[in-house]
């Protein structure tokens, strides 16, 4: 366990400190996706069990129909690139529930193709973005992406286009079709100064709906989180729940955010360790395959410096007896690898008396874990 409180004040601006992002977010996900909020479930079965006070389990195998929290950030990237097209194109205010549904926007929306690679989750956020707004859509995928996932974004009416190669093949050919007219490339990570750099920031904003979901929930039922175990590839998802969470709380009222990676693919907590962005030398390989990243993303890092309080390194069984667990009685929820290792995180650190004690994972300890995506 690594714990960081660094300072990034060199470090570009975290997202959430742009004026009004947060709010944003909000403005053009509900009226244009109809976006309605996932679970937030009480396991006070699963709390007993860890010796903490309670348990609160985010259940985002269900998102908009696509089995992940990806679901928000690609799509709603789409809709923010649109919107700035159709604004620019037409002169006037464009108002977020016209996107998909007005005449004139939807005809400018059909001009533009939007690109991405991706290995499953990201594409088929994207492709649905597409299909809402009106935009075509050409998701690149790489060899040893399944023919399922193929369908899957096909189905949405995009374009597949399969690559010889690797995964990095694939963002390099998205990252040049990104530097033609008419052609919009939306990644989930990119450097500043690469194609499609803004609109990996949107992604990245996308999430923070989650955080959004959370604490409504939480202060309807009038409780107030101490842990947030948030699981890391490049640190997206954590920098979205983390910035918001600042963001609507400010900085003296925060829970513990504990940064939840593979022990194969650690890149955020060897950064921290490091005080800089860091690159990994290691092959990255894990089950859990959306979390197998070696360098932390440019836009995500600032916010995940300045805000996570730990970071917990779990193994590929540890994961797998977590998604056992959860698959396990009544309540069963069946999550994917990747998925479950924030619960996975928390009963690592529940088990050994050190770690515990260090995270002040005690009976009073009121903890939330996402579960990001569904069994694939």
């Amino acid at each position: 366990m690594d714990a960081a409180s660094l300072s990034t004040s060199s470090s570009p601006r975290p997202w959430w400190c742009a004026p009004g992002a947060p709010e944003e977010v909000a403005r053009f996900l509900g009226p244009t996706m109809g976006l309605a909020a996932t679970p937030l479930r009480h396991r006070p079965d699963l709390a007993s069990a860890l010796g903490l006070g309670a348990l609160f389990l985010k259940d985002e195998t269900a998102r908009m129909g696509l089995g992940s929290f990806k679901a928000l950030g690609g799509a709603y990237a789409v809709i923010r690139l649109v919107h700035r097209a159709a604004e620019s194109t037409l002169g006037r205010c464009v108002e977020p529930a016209e996107i998909g549904r007005d005449t004139e926007v939807r005809e400018i929306a059909s001009r533009l193709t939007v690109t991405t690679a991706s290995a499953g989750n990201h594409g088929l956020s994207v492709a649905a973005g597409a299909r809402l707004a009106g935009a075509k859509a050409r998701i690149l995928i790489h060899s040893a992406v399944g023919t399922e996932v193929e369908r899957a974004i096909a189905t949405l009416g995009a374009e597949v286009v399969r690559i010889n190669g690797s995964y990095e093949t694939a963002v390099a050919e998205a990252a040049k079709a990104g530097r033609r007219d008419g052609v919009l490339a939306v990644p989930d990570i990119a450097e500043e100064g690469e194609p499609g750099f803004e609109a990996s920031q949107f992604v990245m904003q996308g999430y923070s709906v989650l955080a959004r979901e959370i604490i409504d929930a939480l202060e309807a039922a009038g409780e107030a989180p101490t842990h947030v175990f948030v699981q890391a590839g490049v640190g997206g998802l954590a920098a979205g729940v983390m910035g918001y969470w600042r963001t609507r709380h400010g900085a003296t009222a925060l829970p513990r955010f504990v940064v939840v990676e593979p022990e194969s693919a650690a890149c955020l907590a060897a950064s921290a360790r490091a005080g800089r962005l860091s690159e990994i030398a290691t092959d990255g390989e894990t089950i859990m395959t959306r979390l197998d990243c070696l360098k932390p993303a440019a836009g995500a890092w600032p916010t995940v410096a300045n805000l996570a309080s730990n970071y917990l390194s779990i193994s590929d069984g540890e994961t797998r007896a977590a998604m056992s667990q959860l698959a396990a009685g009544t309540q069963a929820i069946s999550v994917g690898p990747s998925g479950a290792a924030g619960l996975a995180g928390l009963c690592r650190a529940c088990g050994d008396p050190d770690l515990r004690a260090a995270l002040d994972l005690g009976e009073n300890a009121k903890v939330v874990v996402l579960l990001t995506e569904c069994a694939t």
